[in-house]
């Protein structure tokens, strides 16, 4: 294992855009050094490198550079796994957020998150992003917002709008599906500060 990992639960929804691609899928895992049963154990570890080759192999072959927000939209808050029932049992967003936040280590080492109330009071961002030293994926980042919303609106219990979505990514061919997937303004910027490495 690398030093990077994340919950095989990520790659829900893969499956079944390989599927309406007619596309099979063990040839991009043998690729990426995946073994394919993790299609069938969503709490087995893969490495985030691989994961993120993966779906950067899998975007470019079937030309869906918005792979990572249709495999989003076959997720749920379940991808946390115990997480997620830790989640659920808060009384308030703010609580359900935090322990999440507080317990995302059990999901992935990369993947880190924080609330920022500090600019507002009457605005609070949801920060989500890789660790400074991990590989940059447009594919994986965008994948990884848009779970961040399936969350925000699960643990909410309802759609949640949003006033600004930022990657800290350069904008990629994907850029209007990210726009009419989360419905708001979407900045770029590669300049956005970084996490720091684990």
């Amino acid at each position: 294992m690398s030093r990077y990992f994340t919950r095989a639960s990520k790659l829900i929804g893969l499956e079944q855009i390989a599927s309406m691609r007619g596309a099979l899928l063990e040839p991009f895992f043998e690729r990426a050094n995946i073994d394919p049963v993790a299609l069938r154990r969503p709490d087995a570890y893969v490495d985030y490198d691989a994961l993120c080759r993966l779906i950067e192999d899998c975007a470019k072959a079937w030309d869906l550079p918005d792979i990572g927000l249709r495999m989003a939209q076959h997720q749920h808050i379940d991808i946390l796994g115990p997480v997620a029932l830790i989640a659920r049992m808060e009384r308030n967003v703010r609580g359900a957020l935090n322990e999440i936040i507080g317990n995302l280590i059990v999901h992935s080492n990369v993947v880190v998150a924080a609330l920022d109330e500090t600019d507002r009071s009457d605005i609070v961002s949801l920060v989500v992003d890789v660790r400074d030293d991990a590989r940059t994926s447009n594919a994986f980042a965008e994948l990884l917002l848009a779970e961040g919303k399936v969350i925000l609106d699960s643990v909410a219990g309802s759609r949640v709008d949003l006033i600004q979505v930022e990657f800290r990514q350069r904008k990629a061919a994907s850029a209007a599906a990210v726009q009419r997937h989360f419905g708001c303004p979407v900045v770029y910027d590669p300049t956005f500060p970084k996490w720091p490495a684990a």
